[in-house]
């Protein structure tokens, strides 16, 4: 009886090595190769996907700035890497709206935005950055938004 267990417990042991190693050996390439470089190539196919997605929200064309969040993308199962941003979406010199955006990366380094929390949202408490957002990263959003209404505020002048 002893013995029928000990053989059970080590083909689940060898087949549980077997299978790390295949992942290991298999995902290893697959992570490394949606880590972002300092190529071009990246930095133009997440600049287009972010103009793409705030000009259709927007009427005319809009550019944006954007700083990461985090250098490597969180990956998370099987699920697509995803990376994080504070962007600013500006019109003819005018900051329209800024946030924190979330963006998926596909193959052939194609993305897609598949959220974003306004600064406004991020200071009213509407958006609940917590169920879409690292929690890692929730300080460091809510400190830039923070921090850009205080810039605000001091700059402005009240004409009325």
């Amino acid at each position: 009886m002893k013995s029928q267990r000990f053989r059970k417990d080590l083909s689940c042991l060898l087949l549980g090595v077997a299978l790390s190693a295949s992942f290991q050996t298999n995902c290893a390439p697959v992570f490394a190769q949606n880590l972002p470089s300092d190529g071009e190539a990246f930095k133009q196919n997440f600049q287009e996907c972010l103009e793409t997605y705030f000009a259709t929200s927007s009427k005319g064309e809009v550019s944006i700035s954007y700083e990461l969040l985090r250098r490597v993308p969180t990956v998370s199962g099987v699920s697509a890497p995803k990376y994080y941003a504070w962007a600013k979406v500006m019109q003819d010199g005018k900051t329209l709206s800024e946030g924190a955006v979330r963006v998926a990366e596909y193959e052939d380094a194609k993305f897609d935005v598949t959220n974003f929390a306004s600064q406004k949202d991020i200071n009213s408490g509407a958006a609940k950055i917590e169920d879409t957002f690292p929690a890692a990263l929730c300080p460091e959003i809510r400190r830039r938004a923070a921090t850009g209404v205080e810039e605000r505020k001091g700059a402005s002048v009240n004409l009325l």
